[in-house]
């Protein structure tokens, strides 16, 4: 799968904003959101100033020689930095956030002027209301400019070792009440990145490429029964929501006007506003205007390169495929290079049901939503993962093994404020499709062996997507696996998201495969300055595949809506082929393919 590889360029990957940290809390009867927000902050203060008072340097003596497993526990820059402080965790700072949650609008589609740094997701009794909260670790933040790369490393690290030390001695605790109500700590995390295109632990898929085809092209469905089964008459309304990047309207309008021979660009245009209802605030981004995308392993060569259209690409294919007057909605939770966070999308996903379905809680008679996240939380592949978050543990096989369950606990609980939201979601008959992910071209996956897919995809609750290439038999290069192993209850498949040319060295990008790619709708100027001459462009990878089935699944969905999410993740796979004849017929891929053409 993969393998550890020094890496010059390790210095530079931020995976998660190096000072901000999320406590995932479980409390029930809680209504004043900034007061509890702040009461949390003060005991869990109290907690870390006892945890870090109490730390005493492991020494490597013969007598009191610590293992790999506690040095890594040891909070010794924590130590270091906050020894004479007693408030460690600060409110968060940072533009389009205020401590006090607004009133949300979206009627008229003004979206909320700022985000709140905590989100909170209303269970029904006897399940568990979960309140993610951010919080600031420190008085002052970093900037992510390259120039301050030693203090982001010690951020960086700050961050980790509050996010171990806490999952261990506090995770399941009930820390305090808020006006006589307990409150328990689940899980803490980074405040992860999020990321349409490669970017720092990302993969070397191509950029998007002109082209211009002399008709229109369409999808269709090779197979007869699934065929059969999407002609079926439609019995209720299903909405998709893709939340991506997302050009500016007047780009959109400019361009259908200039490529009126675009018959899809022209639907989109008419029926897709952008970016509406807004659920992140533009300030929300501001933060993450220096991180830089990741196109190739040397970090030190990787241009900014804008890819606004990335979404509008994922909703043309979503509209080209779902039946005429299907809802559809492009929502920006990502910044044009590809960027987000992990507060900005759990803010928007939270939002959704209320601001499309008109409820936190859709009953039977409300449409069906599908939601497209052609993106994944940057959270590493597991090689790197191990490495970064137990750099001693990772040194030694033997103390690994011996520990494994509580090492994997330990990870899942890395990414509750991804899982958590997800799940909420699910629960309210929300089906979620995710992108597996471009990794495999990596020069630290053995070839042949793809990495597991990345969050959200990778969870059981959603419709996880990985690549096959043209002849739908074929693993796109770059893709992950579906799934972690072969498992034919799940409902995660494979389909058409094309190839690409490898880069011929690491100073080079791989490049999309002019013969073997998705054909989309494109607005603007293409990456890299490249001529836009159709509203026309060839891209490949997982973000393409993922469209695909979200509109097939939406096509589905609308013939029967009886079904719970997880239920029709299955149906639709229930038409997938295997990939090949063998003793593993879904190797490397994992998952059976969906047979869906391009022509």
């Amino acid at each position: 799968m993969d393998q550890p590889t020094p890496d010059a360029n390790e210095r530079e990957v931020v995976n998660f904003l190096p000072d901000e940290v999320c406590v995932v809390v479980a409390a029930e009867g809680v209504a004043d959101g900034a007061a509890f927000y702040e009461h949390v902050r003060t005991r869990l203060n109290s907690r870390i100033v006892q945890l870090i008072r109490q730390y005493q340097p492991p020494t490597r003596g013969k007598q009191t020689a610590a293992s790999p497993f506690e040095l890594d526990l040891t909070p010794r820059r924590l130590a270091q930095r906050f020894a004479q402080n007693e408030a460690p965790l600060q409110p968060l700072a940072r533009p389009g956030g205020q401590p006090r949650a607004p009133q949300r609008t979206y009627g008229d589609h003004a979206g909320p002027r700022d985000l709140p740094p905590f989100l909170v997701l209303r269970r029904e009794p006897p399940a568990a209301t979960s309140w993610h909260l951010y919080y600031q670790l420190g008085s002052d933040r970093i900037s992510l400019d390259s120039k301050f790369l030693a203090q982001r490393r010690e951020r960086m690290d700050c961050i980790r070792e509050l996010t171990l030390l806490l999952n261990v001695h506090l995770r399941g605790v009930q820390v305090d009440r808020f006006r006589r109500r307990p409150w328990t700590v689940v899980a803490t995390t980074p405040n992860w990145l999020t990321a349409a295109l490669p970017f720092s632990c990302g993969s070397p898929a191509g950029l998007p490429i002109a082209t211009s085809p002399k008709t229109a092209p369409v999808f269709s469905f090779p197979d007869q029964s699934l065929a059969t089964a999407l002609n079926a008459p439609q019995r209720g309304k299903v909405i998709v929501a893709v939340l991506d990047t997302c050009p500016q309207q007047d780009q959109v309008d400019k361009a259908a006007a200039r490529f009126p021979g675009n018959p899809l660009l022209q639907e989109v245009q008419q029926t897709v506003r952008m970016n509406r209802p807004a659920l992140v605030p533009d300030g929300a981004f501001a933060v993450l205007e220096q991180c830089q995308p990741r196109l190739q392993w040397d970090m030190t060569n990787a241009p900014h390169l804008n890819v606004a259209d990335h979404g509008l690409f994922a909703a043309g294919i979503v509209r080209g495929i779902v039946p005429r007057g299907t809802p559809v909605f492009l929502i920006r939770v990502l910044n044009d290079f590809g960027i987000g966070d992990s507060l900005s999308i759990g803010h928007a996903l939270a939002a959704l049901p209320r601001a499309l379905l008109g409820t936190d809680q859709p009953g039977p008679r409300q449409p069906r939503l599908v939601v497209n996240l052609s993106l994944g939380a940057e959270i590493p592949i597991p090689a790197r993962l191990f490495e970064r978050w137990l750099p001693e543990t990772s040194k030694r096989g033997s103390d690994a093994a011996s520990r494994l369950p509580e090492l994997c606990a330990l990870f899942d609980r890395l990414h509750a404020n991804v899982s958590d939201v997800v799940s909420w979601l699910t629960e309210r008959g929300v089906l979620v499709v995710a992108a597996a992910g471009n990794d495999a071209l990596r020069r630290d996956v053995v070839p042949g062996e793809p990495p597991p897919p990345r969050f959200p995809a990778r969870y059981d609750e959603v419709l996880g997507v990985a690549a096959v290439r043209r002849d739908l038999h074929t693993p796109a290069v770059y893709s992950n696996r579906g799934d972690v192993v072969l498992q034919t209850g799940s409902g995660h498949v494979a389909t058409f998201g094309g190839n690409v040319v490898p880069a011929a060295n690491d100073q080079r990008s791989a490049r999309t495969s002019p013969n073997d790619s998705v054909v989309g709708i494109f607005s603007g100027t293409l990456p890299g300055g490249g001529a836009n001459g159709t509203g026309w462009a060839r891209w490949s990878g997982t973000s393409f595949s993922t469209p695909i089935v979200a509109g097939l699944a939406a096509r589905l969905w609308g013939t029967d809506r009886s079904r719970t999410p997880v239920a029709l993740a299955q149906y639709a796979r229930s038409f997938a082929h295997d990939l090949h004849p063998g003793i593993n017929p879904f190797s490397p891929l994992e998952v059976p393919v969906l047979h869906v053409a391009q022509t």
